[in-house]
């Protein structure tokens, strides 16, 4: 959720997150111009968690909830109590959404988010931007050409622990070089793993085609 404030930086005043008390969204939200309408494309596991994290955000407003399967897409509205389409564009053009955020299948990322870019909506599309690299550069040449009519459009990639606060602090002691100059790093992390069940969920996942191989 950190990246959502970080998404809406234009609207909001954010702060560090405190080291001792972490904020769920790494920052503390102080003030805003207006309520914000944010529209979600996917309404799948991480598309569920985007609307249970705007729920808890006092100022943001869920505008629609999108997904091409119309059950899921309806589900997904009534917990986020907004309108549901099975059409991003037919959203983009009836809603005009304050920001976007992409939750679906990686290989739907490109033309979801460059008719986004086309319509001045900041955006945060979830990890990885695309399946193949030239995808994500298209994401980014649309971007890239809307901010010259829309100057600091916002547009930023789900990251979703860049800040948590124990992240922030050991990219600050390797960037004040705290500990001298580091020659290498080794991080281990054993309790978190994806069970089959997550794969069997969708058929894209894990393969090449759908996801680039799931590594993320």
């Amino acid at each position: 959720m950190g990246d959502i404030c970080r998404l809406l930086d234009d609207l909001w005043i954010p702060l560090p997150c405190n080291l001792t008390a972490p904020q769920p969204c790494g920052y503390a939200l102080l003030v805003m111009k207006d309520q914000v309408r944010v529209a979600i494309v996917g309404a799948g596991n991480i598309g569920m968690a985007h609307i249970e994290s705007l729920r808890s955000v006092e100022r943001a407003t869920i505008a629609a909830v999108c997904d091409a399967v119309p059950e899921r897409a309806q589900i997904a509205a009534d917990l986020a109590a907004a309108p549901a389409y099975t059409d991003y564009q037919a959203l983009l053009q009836e809603v005009r959404p304050d920001a976007l955020v992409v939750s679906t299948p990686h290989f739907h990322h490109v033309p979801i988010s460059v008719a986004a870019a086309a319509q001045g909506v900041p955006l945060l599309v979830e990890k990885p931007l695309a399946v193949h690299a030239a995808d994500a550069q298209r994401i980014c040449a649309a971007v890239a050409k809307a901010r010259l009519k829309k100057p600091g459009l916002v547009f930023a990639a789900m990251l979703n622990q860049r800040t948590y606060g124990h992240w922030r602090k050991i990219k600050d002691l390797i960037e004040t070089r705290e500990l001298g100059r580091l020659v290498r790093a080794t991080w281990i992390i054993t309790d978190w793993f994806r069970t089959q069940h997550y794969y069997a969920t969708g058929g894209w996942r894990a393969t090449w085609a759908g996801e680039g191989g799931g590594v993320l």
